[in-house]
């Protein structure tokens, strides 16, 4: 990432650290600090406890999605392939 790409970095962009490969969502910027969200997978129930359930809502607009087809080489498709498409991208499952 360079830094324009990095000082455009807002809320819900998702980010893949290069040599770990652990994705992450931009939660906040903070001046010139970005605040991340890091996605694990859940895989047993018995150790997690549930703190706080809301839905998540996700607005996705025609320009967006443009975009996302654009940067990312995507074939345009219904939203899920689209959505699943970045998931696969960002290693998320």
């Amino acid at each position: 990432m360079d830094l324009d790409q990095y000082a455009s970095l807002r809320p819900s962009d998702v980010v893949r650290h290069k040599l770990s490969s652990d994705s992450y969502a931009v939660a906040e910027r903070l001046g010139n600090r970005v605040l991340l969200i890091k996605f694990m997978e859940l895989a047993n129930p018995a150790e997690w406890d549930l703190i706080i359930k809301r839905p998540i809502i996700v607005q996705v607009t025609r320009p967006a999605v443009e975009y996302m087809v654009h940067e990312t080489g995507l074939e345009p498709g219904t939203a899920e392939e689209l959505l699943q498409s970045l998931l696969t991208m960002c290693q998320v499952k």
